[in-house]
């Protein structure tokens, strides 16, 4: 025999499993969100079938929410290029059991404390977009926890660590991973 072809055919979507795409160590781009007011994560949500496969022809709308933690939903998508569903909404179509969601960090720890304070002088938001902290630096900073939710679907929730070291932004972690390698 030369070769075997093997299709699976999934159920429907039973579940939604969320994961972080970015930071992620696996996806060399850290183990932690920067609380810098800028750095985003990247979190996957799946729509699983009832035996844990993906459900790929599943379509199902799925809401995402940060129900605690310095961090809001940014964007929303996805992959589907002829997708006319608003980006910066909380809520995406699945595409293929795939969705995306963009949670960037509200609170800025991280920056210097000079920066910080003169945010706060030229914030013509007044801190309703980036939380600014002044004083000294916090100890472990409390994550931010995702729920992502599908109508006749169990929620998914994830927790996306925060620090306020700024060595932890992608960048970099990528400087630090390249020099290693070039040791």
């Amino acid at each position: 025999m030369l070769a075997t072809d093997t299709k699976v055919t999934t159920g429907p979507a039973a579940s939604i499993r969320l994961s972080l795409d970015a930071p992620s160590p696996l996806t060399g781009t850290g183990s932690f969100l920067v609380a810098d007011g800028e750095d985003t994560a990247m979190v996957r949500a799946e729509l699983l079938d009832s035996t844990g496969a993906l459900a790929d022809q599943a379509d199902a709308e799925i809401v995402f929410a940060v129900k605690s933690g310095d961090g809001k939903i940014w964007a929303t998508h996805n992959g589907d290029a002829s997708s006319h569903e608003d980006p910066h909404g909380p809520r995406h179509q699945a595409y293929h059991g795939l969705a995306r969601a963009f949670v960037r960090s509200t609170s800025d720890h991280a920056t210097p404390l000079a920066h910080r304070r003169r945010l706060l002088e030229v914030d013509l938001e007044g801190g309703i977009s980036t939380r600014v902290a002044i004083g000294a630096a916090p100890g472990a900073l409390p994550p931010i926890i995702v729920t992502a939710t599908a109508a006749g679907l169990k929620p998914a929730t994830l927790a996306i660590p925060l620090s306020a070291d700024m060595a932890n932004l992608p960048l970099a972690v990528a400087a630090r991973a390249s020099a290693n390698v070039m040791q």
